[in-house]
């Protein structure tokens, strides 16, 4: 008997194959019936493919079942609070100072709505907005902070420490962990919700008397952020004069486990964790 052709053997092989649509193919006559059985096993070829492809994908992942639960404190790290006044400029020193920028008075060319961009432009020509003179234009400490309570206790106005903020300018800080010397200092605790035992504040938002022809609004801002954070990452709470304004926040705060069962690295506590320069200078400043 001669034997079979390896051409035959692959075609015998195919006839009887259990992928029923190759089969198909060749078993049928009619090009239509060819066309269509080509359609189905292209088709059931390429949903195979994504679904190996969606499975390698799904594992590599390294997906996770998770478990939540919701932790009530009753005794928690109280925020830093930090408060400007809404205005830039409210000091004698900057209405003393309108004398160097006469343009900006010209009732001509006066803008009222962007009368602080102004002011402060023509400062900077002028070589006054530098370390020296910024913090002379908003309010002291004494000025803005009327009185202050934390707790039911009177609080001493060196535990509100001064911060520059670039759109309002001088700001303090209450609760940031630091003195105003750079020294760390304890954090008080929050263990009620209730108003009294919150933190109460006198604020004076007033303007000096040579500024109000050129300023309309007058209030100030308040930014409720954590320690580990600048009043930069969050949205302030404006609030008005002659008004009683309460404040109440829920603070949450979300934890992921690190690789590979999340995207954070395991360990960012030590400098030499991570080979980048940048991040082992952030490390050494924050401890």
């Amino acid at each position: 008997k001669k034997p079979a052709s390896i051409r035959q053997v692959v075609f015998d092989g195919i006839i009887s194959s259990t992928c029923h649509g190759i089969p198909n193919i060749f078993k049928s006559t009619r090009l239509a019936l060819q066309l269509l059985w080509v359609a189905c096993s292209l088709l059931s070829a390429a949903g195979c493919c994504f679904l190996i492809f969606q499975n390698i994908s799904k594992y590599l992942k390294f997906e996770v079942t998770t478990k939540i639960r919701v932790k009530n404190e009753y005794t928690t790290l109280f925020p830093a609070v930090t408060i400007c006044n809404i205005n830039f400029f409210t000091s004698e020193t900057s209405a003393q100072f309108l004398s160097f920028c006469p343009e900006i008075l010209d009732p001509s060319a006066q803008n009222w709505y962007d009368f602080q961009i102004e002011y402060r432009n023509c400062l900077v020509q002028q070589g006054l907005m530098n370390h020296s003179y910024k913090s002379m234009y908003g309010d002291a400490r004494e000025k803005l902070i009327y009185a202050q309570w934390f707790n039911d206790e009177t609080l001493n106005l060196d535990e509100f420490v001064y911060y520059f903020h670039s759109e309002y300018g001088n700001c303090y800080t209450f609760n940031s962990g630091f003195s105003q010397n750079g020294s760390r200092v304890p954090i008080k605790k929050a263990y009620r919700s209730k108003r009294s035992d919150g933190l109460i504040l006198n604020l004076n938002f007033e303007i000096h008397e040579g500024l109000k022809e050129f300023i309309a609004d007058v209030g100030g801002v308040i930014f409720v952020h954590n320690q580990t954070s600048s009043p930069y990452s969050v949205n302030g709470i404006l609030v008005g004069t002659k008004f009683t304004t309460n404040i109440g926040l829920k603070r949450t705060f979300a934890r992921s486990e690190p690789k590979p069962y999340s995207k954070c690295d395991g360990s960012t506590e030590k400098p030499e964790s991570h080979k980048s320069e940048l991040y082992k200078l952030i490390t050494l400043h924050q401890e």
